[in-house]
């Protein structure tokens, strides 16, 4: 422990100090003060109280002067803190900003938000929920705990009940249980929430309003993300059926086969066609072929996995795609869809209107790499269908001659 041996104030006392020592043993100084003596007598004047009260406002007024200047220094040592504070999270927050500023999907985000928000919440336990009750996905949690998504959730759930009633200055955050909580939105629209740990109080003004800051920039992306998200859907899916277009089929297709030929897994084909469409649509009208059309598409995804690829190939024929299916499994399947599409009743003007299908059934050979060539084998496994009579299901024999190698 360091002892002071002098003060803030003690140089005033020194300076009397000295001044006594100087009228005690300087002769001139001490002749000073006799001939003031003799003028306050001669002129009845009080000469040297008056220097005295001079001498103490001249003190006083250098000590307020001086406690002026320290009160000025000291606002412009805590403006500057707080301008160096600012500047920081300005840094931060652009940081962020350029990191989200090119993400046009889910992964991407996630690994911008694991990037930065951990910076911004002091690296304290945080997470991030998008959506509500059973759209609720946790895609950040710091945590690693299991039970922290059930509690992220209801908390999730209670911030935003909270934030339509009006909450306000959401910008500090809202206090749910052990957790700080931030609501993202864009235009006006609640995405999700930012959950940050605030059992201890510890997140002070500051840091609420840069978790703010940083709840804003995510609603931002995670509306990019949506738009981006819904315009490549439709860029790439048939509005109609909801099945996707024949080129993305394709793509998908080559993709597929890539993926075989590596792993040596199964791949098939299941292409089918609706039997006598052209003579459904001039009894019904296209509104009523349309209509057909989507209940089939509805169908489709319905039975089939998550994994299967469906597709309208055009008109009403449909390709669906099977990875790691053999040709077995894939008669089984398209079996399934035959009976399925004949059990459709689709309700158009008051009538119930019912179709059946032709379906054709290929698989991939080893070293096949062709979509166009697996999709035609399938093809003509269709129209072989249609032609032992329709509503049925027949396979394609695999080529005759051996595919070539690519080099």
């Amino acid at each position: 422990m360091r002892v002071r041996l002098s003060g803030e104030h003690d140089a005033l006392l020194l300076a009397g100090f000295a001044l006594a020592l100087l009228t005690i043993f300087d002769q001139t100084l001490g002749h000073v003060l006799q001939f003031a003596s003799e003028m306050e007598a001669a002129y009845h004047v009080r000469l040297l109280p008056a220097l005295v009260v001079l001498v103490a406002m001249l003190i006083v007024h250098l000590h307020a002067r001086r406690q002026e200047m320290k009160a000025r220094a000291s606002a412009a040592a805590a403006e500057a803190r707080v301008a160096e504070e600012r500047a920081v999270d300005l840094e931060l927050l652009a940081a962020f900003g350029r990191a989200l500023t090119g993400v046009l999907n889910e992964d991407a985000m996630r690994a911008a938000l694991w990037r930065h928000l951990p910076l911004l919440a002091g690296r304290g336990e945080l997470w991030v929920g998008l959506g509500e009750s059973a759209r609720f996905t946790l895609i950040v949690e710091t945590t690693g705990q299991a039970a922290v998504t059930s509690v992220a959730e209801e908390c999730s759930r209670n911030v935003l009940a909270a934030r339509a009633n009006g909450t306000p200055d959401p910008s500090l955050g809202i206090v749910e249980g052990r957790y700080r909580c931030f609501v993202i939105e864009a235009i006006g629209r609640p995405l999700g929430v930012i959950g940050v740990c605030d059992e201890n109080g510890t997140i002070g003004e500051r840091s609420s309003r840069l978790l703010g800051a940083a709840a804003a920039l995510v609603g931002i992306a995670v509306r990019n993300v949506q738009l981006f998200t819904e315009t490549r859907r439709n860029a790439l899916t048939d509005s109609l059926t909801q099945c996707f277009n024949r080129g993305h089929i394709i793509q998908v297709l080559e993709g597929e086969l890539r993926r075989t030929r590596r792993t040596r897994s199964p791949l098939s084909v299941v292409m089918l066609d609706i039997d006598g469409f052209k003579t459904i649509n001039d009894r019904v009208g296209h509104l009523g072929g349309d209509e057909i059309l989507s209940n089939i598409g509805a169908r489709l995804k319905h039975v089939l996995r998550s994994s299967d690829v469906r597709g309208r190939f055009g008109g009403d024929e449909f390709v669906i795609v099977l990875p790691d299916t053999p040709a077995a499994g894939a008669a089984y399947v398209a079996e399934a869809l035959r009976r399925e599409i004949e059990s459709l009743e689709v309700m158009i003007e008051g009538t119930i209107v019912r179709v059946t299908a032709s379906v054709g059934v290929a698989s991939a050979v080893p070293e096949e790499l062709d979509p166009n060539g697996l999709v035609g084998r399938a093809d003509r496994a269709l129209y072989a269908a249609k032609d032992a009579g329709r509503n049925t299901v027949r396979a394609a024999e695999p080529p005759e001659y051996p595919l070539r190698r690519a080099s």
